[in-house]
């Protein structure tokens, strides 16, 4: 659910690393879903803008840092469980859809339900929209690529999103995305 100004950002900012003539009809697909994105988020913006704004954060929140394939997916299913005190987990749908989840899940997950595979590629996990996923793709998503999820899309340059594991090295406008 990448919205276009975000997708625009990746592009201008690593032109020089995309294979366009290899991946044109992918980042075509991708042009087209991020303006249709921008679109679906305008209801979003409109109708939620101050409730969003108003939502009070946990003040102890609880974060879950690992490398991939180390059993970080395994943990953030398990505390979802809990809805007592992790009822705040987003589920795959908000994560595709990160700016547009409030007003289109209810009709959304019917719509796209043929979209989504019944189990994740890389390791035959169970895949649906009502499931728990890691905010961290929603995030790398809403901060137009500031995030070290990046390197999976850009191998060769993963030494340049070593920052934002901590953003201690990072620049004020990097930090700022994530604000």
């Amino acid at each position: 659910g990448i919205c276009f100004p975000q997708w625009l950002g990746i592009v201008l900012r690593r032109y020089k690393e995309i294979e366009w003539m290899k991946f044109w009809p992918r980042l075509l697909f991708l042009t087209f879903m991020s303006i249709l994105n921008s679109l679906l988020s305008l209801p979003e913006y409109v109708w939620f803008e101050r409730r969003i704004q108003d939502t009070k954060l946990e003040d102890n929140p609880v974060f879950i840092l690992g490398h991939p394939r180390t059993g970080t997916t395994l943990l953030h299913n398990l505390l979802a469980l809990d809805d007592e005190r992790f009822g705040s987990i987003s589920t795959t749908f908000c994560c595709g859809f990160p700016s547009s989840f409030l007003w289109l899940e209810s009709f959304g997950k019917p719509l796209f339900s043929g979209i989504i595979d019944d189990t994740r590629p890389m390791d035959n996990v169970k895949l649906d929209f009502d499931l728990p996923q890691e905010d961290e793709i929603a995030t790398n998503v809403l901060s137009g690529g500031i995030s070290p999820y990046m390197p999976l899309f850009f191998m060769k340059q993963e030494e340049d999103y070593r920052p934002y594991f901590s953003f201690r090295n990072s620049n004020s406008n990097d930090k700022q995305s994530w604000a």
